[in-house]
């Protein structure tokens, strides 16, 4: 056999031991627990970073340094377990596995980006486990710190699946991964199987080959600990259309926005009306419910109206640079909006949602350039080339649920940047396409594009308006709350998650092509990256999902903290907002729109609470 390929294939083999062992630890998680751990090669990195820095800046011995690190890094994920996932299942919310992916995908950013800003994007080198040595063998030359990558990797795969099939907890983890419902019925402690899927745990006892059940007899009052499902889908009401009032939380709004606090027209209970004048108190506390919900109503039209008088002044007041400011701020308040049609509303978590916007600006620019067509109708066509490929892209996944979409989404917008980045022909590659301004010309007034852009802004907010507050919104909210118990009820599910897939590409792509035309002027792959999806999630997320003003409030806000951190580093501004998604995903779901609602609430409240006390 020639040399060349035999020394290619024992790479390969080396290689793929390592990748097997990593792999195998992402598999342990996502069979486990049902998450897509975006983390885990970060989570690499750490360890990585870690071995550098005891091995030459300590000058530690590398065989003491590498167990310390693996001990670090299963210590670092059972904290990730321990403080952000299992929360989250211990919620019971909707749809846990889908949060759980964002939580570790903000991570991922957190971590990788925080590892840019400290230590920048240079490679280190360890120092070497087999100093010195490079065998010989015939043709082929052997770098021995392949050779003990390897042979580590080999043992740790054989060690990690003895642990799997020989022992008491590596069978109590399969039987989580096949059932987590029926693991916790037996006695397993399911909570304590996730820590032990993400970090380090030891459990006594003997090995067994049966099934799980053999080895787990009896009900255990363990099994409906935090983690675990227990029988949560098995409880009366679970099935219906209004399922989140049977969660224990509050029921959705007009339009889906989650009532937070106590809203108007909503006594609390410990109000109650005492006294001889009991009549004429609850008829003024009558008057004064009717005048505070009219009064919201009035307030919020006001506060909108308000809003889109100080969105038209802003040429008048601001200089170019912060013009442009503003129409980004536009441009990611359609593209934060329009993803929360998928996710907030219908429940379906996307990460194309770039990709799409990158396909409506890269189909215009390629129309103009090899048909000459004008940039207007490039731009429309863009945004129906988006469409029809969230057409297509719906049609084959949204049938899958949880985990399963978010992949194939990210795939497919990997593929996407790939294509746009490799065909130099075509697209100019990394180079970047240029595209002319979008009404003719080398060169347009910043002026006409915010007002163009805010326009479509508008637009689409109004219509996302319309579409959440009529029977079409209604659906999408059934299924996100429960697709289950919406196709029960007669809603056509694939239907309607495909038909908000579609409107949410639509508005992507026009997002996109606008933009581009107006204010980038080049197109390139940077549209697709992970990071630009990474802003529009935090947008929505810190915004507030499931509402209209949420990513509103969100993409303004996040957008002129990028700007302020611009100077400070490139990654700051990803470094904070990965933070504010953990946080809110954590702590306060509802997002900053959420918390001014919860504020107005208990604003609200108090003349409720006078009124009583002179009762």
């Amino acid at each position: 056999m020639d040399a060349y390929l035999l020394a290619q294939l024992l790479n390969g083999l080396i290689f793929g031991l390592l990748y097997a062992l990593i792999a195998l630890g992402l598999t342990v998680v996502f069979g486990l627990m049902r998450v897509v751990n975006f983390a885990h090669g970060e989570l690499l990195m750490l360890g990585g970073y870690g071995l550098y820095f005891l091995t030459v800046p300590l000058g530690w011995p590398p065989l003491l340094s590498l167990p310390l690190c693996m001990l670090a890094v299963c210590l670092v994920g059972g904290l990730v377990e321990r403080l952000l996932l299992r929360p989250v299942y211990a919620a019971r919310l909707e749809r846990p596995e889908e949060y759980a992916i964002i939580v570790t995908f903000g991570l991922s950013l957190l971590l990788q980006n925080g590892a840019l800003w400290a230590i920048g994007p240079y490679e280190l080198t360890p120092a070497s486990f087999w100093a010195g040595s490079h065998h010989v063998v015939g043709d082929l030359y052997l770098a021995g710190d392949r050779l003990f990558a390897a042979g580590a990797a080999a043992l740790l795969l054989a060690a990690t699946l003895l642990f799997v099939y020989k022992t008491w907890t590596g069978q109590a983890l399969l039987a989580t991964a096949q059932s987590r419902v029926g693991a916790a019925v037996v006695g397993i402690p399911v909570g304590r199987m996730s820590l032990y899927a993400m970090g380090p745990g030891r459990r006594p006892g003997g090995s067994g080959r049966g099934a799980a059940g053999a080895h787990f007899p009896g009900l255990s009052r363990r099994g409906h600990g935090a983690g675990g499902e227990g029988l949560r889908d098995h409880r009366a009401g679970r099935h219906g259309l209004g399922a989140r009032q049977h969660r224990g939380r509050p029921a959705a709004g007009a339009g889906g926005e989650p009532w937070v606090g106590v809203p108007v027209g909503v006594v609390p209970r410990r109000v109650r009306l005492r006294g001889a004048h009991g009549g004429a108190a609850a008829a003024a506390l009558r008057a004064l419910r009717a005048a505070g919900a009219a009064g919201m109503s009035w307030g919020r039209g006001w506060l909108l109206g308000l809003g889109v008088l100080l969105a038209a002044a802003v040429p008048l007041a601001v200089q170019t640079y912060w013009l442009r400011v503003c129409a980004t701020a536009l441009y990611f308040i359609v593209l934060a909006s329009s993803w929360n049609l998928l996710l907030g509303y219908a429940g379906q978590l996307s990460f194309a949602h770039a990709a799409f916007a990158g396909v409506g600006a890269y189909t215009a620019g390629l129309l103009y350039k090899y048909t000459g067509l004008t940039p207007v109708l490039g731009v429309l066509l863009g945004g129906v080339a988006a469409a029809g490929l969230g057409y297509g892209l719906g049609r084959m996944c949204l049938r899958l649920r949880g985990p399963y979409l978010a992949l194939m989404t990210l795939g497919f917008s990997e593929i996407l940047r790939l294509v746009a980045q490799v065909e130099y022909k075509i697209t100019r590659g990394s180079l970047g396409l240029q595209v002319p301004y979008l009404f003719g010309g080398t060169g347009g007034s910043h002026v006409a594009g915010y007002y163009t852009l805010l326009g479509l802004t508008l637009a689409t907010l109004g219509g996302l308006a319309w579409l959440v507050h009529s029977r079409a919104g209604l659906y999408l909210q059934a299924i996100r709350e429960d697709e289950d118990a919406a196709a029960v009820m007669g809603v056509d599910v694939v239907r309607w998650k495909v038909t908000a897939f579609v409107v949410s590409s639509l508005l992507a792509g026009l997002a996109g092509g606008t933009y581009a035309h107006l204010f980038v002027r080049v197109v390139s792959p940077q549209m697709l990256l992970l990071s630009e999806m990474g802003l529009i999630l935090a947008m929505a997320i810190v915004g507030g999902l499931g509402t209209l003003g949420g990513p509103v409030l969100g993409a303004v806000v996040l957008v002129f903290v990028q700007e302020q951190l611009r100077d400070l580093s490139p990654q700051a501004h990803l470094l904070l907002f990965a933070l504010l998604v953990i946080v809110v995903m954590r702590f306060f779901r509802q997002g900053l729109y959420g918390l001014l609602l919860a504020l107005g609430a208990r604003c609200r409240q108090k003349p409720l609470l006078r009124c009583e006390a002179r009762a």
